[in-house]
């Protein structure tokens, strides 16, 4: 397992994985969330897939070029044309093959994690409520200890309707308050400007990344003049991209600098400072 959020460390991880001598004591190779995208690397899995099993689950636009691949599945929407997400496909993958089968409180987990990931949280109040507590509660615990949570809480709901526990429920409550904060700390210092493409931007920064997501969308409904909105996080150098605008693919932007992403959500790394992201076509 060699969790990532760039495709040029995934490409890199996967040849390592691949040219090991230990990997083809693997029977199969998932690949999920995220895409690879170089030459070498392709032709590696393919050659693995020849004799073993590799199996890459994606649902962002920018990878649907892998489906020329008989071991890769990009979806962006499922056969009702709703969006979907890595961890939806995962488990419809397991389902799929009888590993998991039907449990009320994980389909309701899956529902409110791919309800995040996808922005369909903003036409659900229920599914908002309990995917946003996910989002909050991954900043809370170690991403170990955030599994061993969900599955302890999962199976002692045996069959029931997911909820969260007492504990998580208050801090939950707390932690909105302090976002909320802080939001309308990040607006206050925003500044509208024109990108070298010459559409119309608004630039914000930000310290603490796990808000910035709802920071951008925030910025993006108070501001229908711009057509989307750069969050530069000045302690790590992560650029996210947000927009409200079914005109604009800030995914494609993104790619442009390494990254990728969705539609109306994306983002990149740029290790500089934030005059040179800025320099990357957002001062004109």
């Amino acid at each position: 397992s060699f969790p990532t959020r760039r495709s040029s460390d995934l490409n890199e991880r996967v040849k390592t994985f691949l040219l090991s001598s230990d990997s083809y004591d693997y029977d199969i190779m998932f690949i999920t969330d995220i895409s690879v995208n170089d030459a070498e690397v392709l032709k590696l899995i393919t050659d693995f897939n020849l004799t073993n099993e590799a199996v890459l689950l994606d649902h962002h636009a920018t990878a649907l070029s892998l489906n020329q691949f008989d071991w890769a599945t990009v979806t962006v929407k499922d056969s009702s044309e709703k969006l979907t997400c890595g961890t939806e496909l995962l488990y419809r993958w397991f389902k799929m093959i009888h590993l998991l089968f039907f449990s009320r409180p994980v389909d309701d987990f899956v529902r409110y994690v791919t309800g995040w990931d996808t922005f369909l949280w903003k036409t659900d109040e229920k599914v908002y409520s309990l995917s946003d507590s996910f989002n909050l509660l991954l900043n809370k615990y170690t991403k170990e200890s955030f599994v061993y949570k969900m599955c302890y809480r999962l199976e002692s709901l045996y069959n029931e309707p997911f909820t969260l526990d007492a504990e998580d429920t208050s801090f939950v409550e707390s932690k909105k308050f302090e976002r909320e904060t802080y939001i309308a700390n990040a607006m206050s210092s925003a500044y509208k400007t024109v990108s070298k493409d010459g559409k119309p931007i608004g630039i914000l920064f930000s310290t603490v990344k796990e808000f910035d997501s709802m920071l951008g969308n925030k910025y993006c409904e108070d501001n229908p003049d711009i057509d989307y909105c750069v969050i530069i996080n000045i302690a790590t150098g992560y650029t996210s991209l947000r927009s409200c605008k079914d005109t604009i693919h800030v995914g494609n932007i993104a790619k442009q600098h390494g990254g990728g992403g969705h539609d109306k959500a994306a983002g990149y790394i740029v290790k500089y400072n934030v005059d040179d992201i800025l320099d990357l076509g957002f001062r004109p």
